[in-house]
């Protein structure tokens, strides 16, 4: 062979081992999909939070569905039987405010994966304003794609000027009926709506709703300083400083307002916390480093980076501004933006005792927030925190939301409910210790054991460890992104 085909299959081999090398690089491992099969499990206690609880029980799983709840073994054992005498379980969590990344280097199959990882089998979209999360619901229902249920909530609905791709302006009462029937003809499973969208508006929104038989959730009521549109404003600097001057006759006349709007609210606490706490993030950022893909903590959690515009045909412009990365989202003193988050807690805790549904989300994927862990592991403890007892607590991330979502049965272990449960070692409605004693997660009657569980997270760490993933991500910060010292924005 001349020499100049052997420097072209030189050069081949070193392309090709390249964009091998690049596409692991960039690409997180996924989690296999777990065969739909009928499962046993022997001897347990059966938990729902907030309603009852059954020892010794025997569950039957089959077809997606719980087939029978019993004191007693069935004559036919199931070809897979998980027999773990003393075990307790529960139904699996619902996080009610995600943002699913874009189909970007597997950004969505991590997040997939971390859901389930953490005991979430279902969650609730916000946004999509491409549509491209309506293929990946139909995926996961499918079987093709291991992941927790997706439901979708639309566009943030709003009162405002907004005119951002990821939301819709009801400009008056009359309008509220048109936007509802397109966003449910787009196959919305709930709707979202903004603190801005207030009296008739939120009035008419809410009515129209419930004609098309659709949840409506709010985040929090709007503030009474500044009212309207200005009440929300993407939590930028002037809201923090709102928050932290509102006084107890403001805070009262917010909780007659969340009583009156017959709206449950997804106070996402963990998420304030984080906003609140942003210059100060080592308490989660060694952890996220080792758990997140590099890109995040990298570029998209990065308080010096801003996106400038859409990045190409990976679109990480529009999942970095749908973020909500902006000016100002830091700029105010932390002793400012920790007295804002006292505000929001005492707030909320009003809220649960007046008899307000409170539902739990994340917001993943603010900073710092990690998909799955950031329900379980953070915002259950702040909804105890605002009042609720733990085993409330659970109730509010199971039962309560899944019947506000007009979901039969989700939330729930009876005969008939969606198979989505969770298997503990100890009983985590009792002791916050046992919610580390996760070992089985069944999705849509899919089981995933806490060991192939911890195999995917343990190659979710390697990944972030890969050189070439580090030197990639600080490639796309230092060219995609345009950093400055004058705007710290998140």
């Amino acid at each position: 062979m001349s020499r100049w085909k052997w420097l072209v299959v030189g050069g081949l081999a070193v392309a090709i081992v390249t964009l091998v090398l690049v596409r692991r690089a960039l690409h997180p491992p996924t989690l296999p999909v777990a065969s739909r099969q009928a499962v046993f499990l022997s001897r347990v206690t059966v938990i729902n939070p907030g309603s009852d609880r059954r020892a010794n029980q025997t569950v039957l799983i089959r077809d997606g569905r719980v087939a029978a709840i019993s004191d007693s073994p069935p004559d036919t054992l199931p070809a897979f039987a998980y027999h773990q005498a003393g075990r307790y379980v529960l139904p699996g969590l619902i996080d009610m405010h995600v943002h699913l990344p874009v189909e970007t280097v597997g950004l969505r199959g991590a997040f997939q994966t971390l859901f389930l990882s953490a005991g979430v089998t279902t969650v609730c979209q916000h946004g999509d304003a491409e549509g491209t999360i309506t293929a990946a619901q139909q995926r996961v229902r499918d079987g093709e794609i291991a992941g927790p249920r997706i439901l979708l909530c639309g566009r943030l609905m709003d009162g405002g000027a907004r005119t951002d791709k990821y939301s819709r302006v009801v400009p008056d009462p009359a309008a509220a009926p048109r936007v509802v029937d397109d966003l449910a003809a787009r196959g919305v499973d709930c709707l979202a709506v903004a603190a801005g969208l207030e009296g008739e508006r939120l009035a008419a929104v809410r009515d129209a709703a419930r004609r098309r038989g659709l949840a409506v959730f709010g985040q929090l009521p709007a503030l009474p300083v500044g009212g309207g549109e200005d009440a929300e404003s993407s939590r930028s600097e002037d809201v923090w400083r709102l928050w932290q001057a509102a006084d107890a006759v403001g805070i009262s006349a917010m909780v007659r307002a969340a009583r009156q709007s017959e709206l449950a609210y997804v106070p996402t606490l963990t998420a304030w916390e984080r906003w609140a706490n942003l210059d100060h993030p080592g308490r989660t950022e060694a952890w996220a480093n080792h758990v997140m893909p590099p890109i995040f903590p990298a570029l998209l959690w990065n308080p010096r980076a801003r996106a400038a515009q859409p990045f190409g045909p990976w679109g990480i412009g529009d999942l970095f501004v749908n973020l909500g990365h902006g000016p100002g989202r830091d700029a105010m003193p932390p002793e400012i933006r920790n007295a804002a988050l006292q505000t929001i807690m005492a707030l909320v805790a009003m809220m649960r005792a007046s008899g307000v549904p409170i539902h739990a989300g994340s917001d993943t994927p603010n900073p710092f927030l990690i998909p799955g862990i950031s329900v379980l592991g953070e915002e259950l403890p702040r909804l105890v925190a605002v009042g609720m007892t733990l085993e409330e607590a659970w109730a509010a991330a199971t039962r309560d939301a899944g019947t506000a979502l007009g979901v039969p049965l989700l939330g729930e272990l009876r005969p008939g409910a969606p198979a989505d449960l969770l298997v503990f070692r100890e009983d985590p409605t009792k002791d916050w210790g046992a919610l580390m004693t996760l070992e089985a997660v069944v999705a849509d009657g899919r089981f995933y054991s806490a060991r192939r569980l911890d195999n995917a997270r343990t190659g979710f760490a390697r990944f972030s460890r890969r050189w070439l993933s580090r030197i990639l991500s600080r490639f796309l910060l230092r060219r995609l992104v345009e950093p400055t010292a004058a705007d710290s924005s998140p």
